[in-house]
């Protein structure tokens, strides 16, 4: 998984390429440890071109989430694919999550 990184105005994009797995997920953790740290009200994360996560990345959006609220940011998921819009609505996670279908509209929203 790469995460490149963009701020836009208050917001801190992340878009993630490659698959959200166990694997994979310590570099979009880091990532979001340098953004809960930044001035910035939002987080964005552009899923796009990420075709598929698993539990353990489940896991990392619930505790980024979580996490977010704390440190009073607003954490915003874009454009998920098919497979990662499916895991999300299966474990009802569509219903807690603020997803928007593409970054620009989550910038705007």
């Amino acid at each position: 998984l790469t995460v490149v990184q963009e701020m836009v105005a208050d917001a801190l994009v992340l878009h993630a390429q490659g698959r959200l797995t166990l694997e994979d997920v310590s570099g979009l953790k880091r990532n979001l440890e340098q953004a809960w740290r930044l001035s910035i009200s939002r987080i964005v994360l552009d899923l796009s071109d990420c075709p598929y996560v698993d539990s353990s990345g489940i896991a990392l959006l619930v505790d980024a989430l979580n996490r977010s609220r704390k440190e009073k940011k607003a954490f915003l998921l874009a454009a998920p694919g098919p497979q990662v819009r499916s895991v999300l609505q299966l474990t009802k996670l569509d219903k807690i999550f603020t997803i928007f279908p593409s970054v620009q509209t989550a910038l705007a929203g």
